[in-house]
């Protein structure tokens, strides 16, 4: 667990929240209010902050559920959100336990583009396989596979997937999706 409570002072906050003292993860006693703690607001001394893997967690709620967030119509605004034991107090460490840190060069991606963030359908991407995974793309891996396994025309095939016939062109010698 991130926060271990190693005692409650007989201090309080301005707004009537009792100080705490955490220990966190890392090993590094720290002071925090019963409200924070309680509201899910803390998950660390401030260490994990600044972790790839918890700026995409934090990133990903941020997206999901602050109205004002400059992505949040792509997300929350559409229906986006995160399952619940990714969200909360211990909602950081279920995420790094479900997902692992995150590799170098990744960015946190979802496997459906219309899902939600869960489990199921989350996963480390690099730049490229996002690029692939986007809501205008007309085509996903299962399509090239078919494409290029095809005695159709490019001509039929473009008519088949709605797409140009470039686009077909680029998919069956491979300057498009690898």
């Amino acid at each position: 667990m991130p926060i271990e409570i190693i005692e409650a002072t007989n201090n309080f906050t301005a707004r009537g929240s009792r100080i705490l003292v955490a220990k966190c993860s890392c090993g590094k006693l720290f002071t925090i209010s019963e409200f924070k703690l309680n509201r899910g607001r803390v998950t660390s001394c401030g260490c994990l902050i600044k972790t790839p893997t918890y700026v995409s967690w934090a990133n990903m709620l941020y997206r999901c559920y602050t109205p004002t967030c400059p992505q949040y119509a792509g997300y929350g605004g559409r229906g986006i959100r995160v399952c619940a034991q990714w969200r909360g107090r211990n909602g950081f460490k279920q995420f790094l336990k479900d997902m692992g840190e995150r590799p170098d060069g990744r960015t946190l991606d979802r496997v459906y583009v219309n899902g939600n963030y869960t489990p199921n359908n989350c996963q480390w991407s690099t730049p490229k396989e996002q690029m692939r995974n986007r809501r205008n793309n007309k085509l996903d891996s299962v399509d090239v596979v078919s494409i290029r396994a095809s005695n159709l025309s490019r001509k039929q095939l473009a008519a088949k997937y709605k797409v140009n016939v470039s686009t077909i062109q680029r998919v069956i010698v491979g300057t498009r999706w690898g």
